[in-house]
This record gives C-alpha cells, sequence and structure tokens, in this order.
C-alpha cells in the first residue's frame, strides 16, 4: 500500500514537472528568443533607416522631399537586408516612396503609426506566418514590422516602415521549442522511470544519491587537476570579458604571474587586437567555436614570443556564458619543423650535385672504347669524366711500357 502510494506521487511529480518545463519554455524561453529576434530585426532597421535617410530632406515647407537616387540605394538595402517591404510616410501617415506602386497615396491611422509620430520613438512588431501587419495586411511569412522616425531639430517630419523576413529565424525559435518539448518529455519519461526503480529499490535510494554526490565531487576534482596538470594552456572568460581562472601551463607559455594574468580585460590587450582574437572570441558568446593559428605571438605582460594555436568554445557555468580557450605553444615544434625543413633543402641540394654511373654500359671488345646515349665512340676516361666528377691523371703500366720501349727494358736486363 505505502509502494503504491509512492509510485502515485512519483507520477504526479513527474507530470507536474515536464508540464512546469513545458510552461517555462513556452512562456519565457520562447518569448526571449523572440525579444532577440526583434532586437535583431530593429538594429538592421536603424542602419537602414540611417542609410535612407540621407536621401530625405525636409523642405522650406517642412515637408519631406525625396532626393533622387533613392530607388538604387533601396535596391542596395533590399540585396543585402533580408527585407521586403519599405514604406515612407509623412508624419500624417501619409505614403510617399514604397517599394509597392499601390501603397504610395494611402494613409496609415494605426495607433502605433500615431504614437510613434507624437513621440519620435522607435516601434517594432512580430508577426508569425498567417497573422496580419499592423496594417490589417497578410503578408504570407514571418515578419518584424518597423517604424524608424526621421528627426530633425527633434521634430518627426518623416516615418521609415520597414518589414524584415525573419522566416528563418522563426523556423530556427519553433524547431528549438518544439526540440525542448521533445527533450523534456523524454526527461520527464527518464524521471520517472528514475523514480519508479528508487521507489521500489528504497532501501538503495538514499545510498545512491551519496554515491552520485561523492562521485560528482570526484569528477569535479579530478577536473580541476587534469586542468591544473594539463601541458595545455588553459584560461577561462566571463560574460565581463575578464580572466577568471588560468592553468599554470599557460602562466608558463605566457611567462606571466597568475595575479597578472586574472582580472585582465582581454578585448582590451593590443597584442590580441593585432591577431584578431577579440572577434573570435565575442562569436564564441554566441554560441560559436574558433580556431586560431599557428601565430606568432609576443605576451603583453612578459613580451615572450612564442608561436601559438589558439581555439575557444562556450561554457556555461552556473547558468553563465563563459568561453573556455585553449593555447598550445608550438614553438620547439615549428622551430624543428623549419630545421627539418632546412636540412630536406640542404641534401636536396647535395643529392642534386652528386653524379653517379648506372646501367648497362656498351664498350667496344678490341679498343675499349664506349659508346654514349648519341651514338658516338669515346675513350672510357672521357666517358666516365663527363658523367662523374671523376678526374684522371695519366701513367704507363709495366706491361705496356715494356711493349711501347722495349729497348729501355733490353738495355735494363744487360745491365
Amino acid at each position: 500500500m505505502i509502494r503504491d502510494n509512492l509510485l502515485k506521487l512519483n507520477f504526479i511529480i513527474s507530470i507536474s514537472a515536464i508540464v512546469s518545463l513545458l510552461l517555462f519554455v513556452f512562456l519565457f524561453i520562447f518569448p526571449a528568443l523572440k525579444t532577440i529576434v526583434i532586437r535583431e530585426a530593429e538594429e538592421n532597421s536603424l542602419v537602414i533607416a540611417e542609410h535612407l535617410s540621407d536621401m530625405v530632406d525636409t523642405g522650406h515647407d517642412g515637408k519631406l522631399v525625396i532626393n533622387e537616387g533613392i530607388d538604387e540605394l533601396i535596391n542596395s538595402i533590399m540585396k543585402r537586408f533580408p527585407v521586403r517591404e519599405i514604406n515612407i510616410f509623412t508624419p500624417r501617415g501619409r505614403v510617399i516612396k514604397s517599394t509597392r506602386e499601390d501603397m504610395v497615396g494611402t494613409f496609415n491611422r494605426e495607433p502605433e503609426f500615431m504614437a510613434v509620430a507624437r513621440t519620435g520613438r522607435i516601434y517594432s512588431e512580430y508577426s508569425e506566418r498567417g497573422e496580419k501587419s499592423l496594417e490589417g495586411r497578410n503578408m504570407g511569412y514571418s515578419f518584424v514590422e518597423t517604424f524608424v522616425p526621421v528627426l530633425r531639430d527633434g521634430k518627426v517630419t518623416g516615418i521609415f516602415e520597414i518589414y524584415l523576413d525573419v522566416s528563418e529565424r522563426d523556423y530556427e525559435i519553433k524547431k528549438i521549442f518544439y526540440i525542448s518539448a521533445i527533450i523534456l518529455i523524454l526527461l520527464g519519461g527518464g524521471l520517472l522511470a528514475a523514480l519508479i526503480y528508487s521507489s521500489r529499490r528504497a532501501d538503495r535510494y538514499v545510498a545512491l544519491i551519496k554515491h552520485a554526490r561523492k562521485e560528482a565531487e570526484r569528477l569535479s576534482d579530478m577536473t580541476f587537476r587534469i586542468l591544473e596538470k594539463t601541458p595545455l594552456g588553459i584560461f577561462v572568460i566571463g560574460e565581463d570579458r575578464k580572466i577568471e581562472y588560468v592553468n599554470p601551463a599557460m602562466l608558463a607559455i605566457s611567462g606571466a604571474r597568475k595575479e597578472e594574468f586574472v582580472g585582465l580585460r582581454i578585448m582590451e590587450l593590443p597584442t590580441y587586437r593585432e591577431i584578431g582574437l577579440p572577434e573570435r572570441l565575442n562569436r564564441v558568446f554566441t554560441g560559436e567555436d574558433f580556431i586560431l593559428g599557428p601565430v606568432k605571438y609576443a605576451s603583453y605582460i612578459s613580451g615572450k614570443e612564442t608561436v601559438r594555436i589558439f581555439s575557444g568554445m562556450p561554457i556555461d557555468i552556473a547558468g553563465r556564458r563563459k568561453a573556455l580557450v585553449f593555447v598550445q605553444d608550438i614553438t620547439e615544434q615549428k622551430r624543428r619543423e623549419e630545421e627539418r625543413e632546412q636540412l630536406i633543402r640542404e641534401l636536396q641540394k647535395a643529392l642534386s650535385e652528386v653524379k653517379r654511373l648506372s646501367g648497362l654500359i656498351p664498350i667496344c671488345a678490341s679498343c675499349k672504347k664506349i659508346r654514349d646515349d648519341r651514338g658516338y665512340w669515346k675513350q672510357v676516361e672521357e666517358y666516365i669524366k663527363e658523367h662523374s666528377d671523376a678526374e684522371f691523371s695519366h701513367g704507363i703500366c709495366p706491361e705496356c711500357a715494356e711493349k711501347l720501349y722495349p729497348e729501355l727494358y733490353k738495355k735494363e736486363e744487360g745491365a
């Protein structure tokens, strides 16, 4: 009876956890992701509006004047940004320029538009595929509609309306939501199975938790020891772009002390900016990995020159995004490679200067002349000299001397 009640309680807890997590994702994570999309769209719209404002002037009567060349600028903007539509309004809501001819001359009296005209503040709204715009039109795609006021001497002289296509981001958000829901359901199912199993093994449940806690502490301690002992340089950067942790190997590579390294604002170091490291570190905080190198680098602290390979990846610790950076010192390896390449070049040069004879050599059985590749018969010493580095000095053997100078040998015998 007690076990059945415990199983029911575990089932209720599991279902409640799944529902709570799904609600959390739907009510907080999903809107947060949409807010990010809106902020990105607003930033792009401000950039676009800044370019467009160069083509819009205010006449003596206070009315907007569209300069020539704005069509070419709009075409360029629509190629560069995912812009579907651009409208230019007077403060009273009349469209004086649009990428859609049917919009020119129409009026916008919506409250959001009038608030922008009255306050001079930017306004954006996110709409999914199938939802209508602020003007009541069905656009057929997910978009962010942004009103950007044109201010002259503190007064609103016109308003840009920019439609940015965010269908791809909308798809990514929904994909994240659905994947999260599936994962949470699977996790909930796993949690339920674990609770049922733990209920049936109640006598070992507490012991398992203690063992898991000790194992986690052991792994944490082991991880720290590995970081401290690894020959690979490692440092951790926080959200404020300050170095929070550095291992001994990194201190050895840099020739610096720990108190000099920890707390540095790495993005402000000129030596890191020279090799383009800050830009890559910023991408880590958006979820991207990177590899940089090999690069020659002189330590900002000690001036020690090394050849390094940098790599980085995002990590989340206690709910905060951090950058984990690895630094490999390949100075000695690079020096050995250069020495090896120099040795290879020297050997290749030496080999290119070496000549040797090989293969079958046609030689006359009578006069002992050798036939070369062109068919000419040459003396042995001439042929060998052409095909090797050998040099000849001439003498005469006793047998040849007797044949050539017999009278000398007869005198020697008579004596």
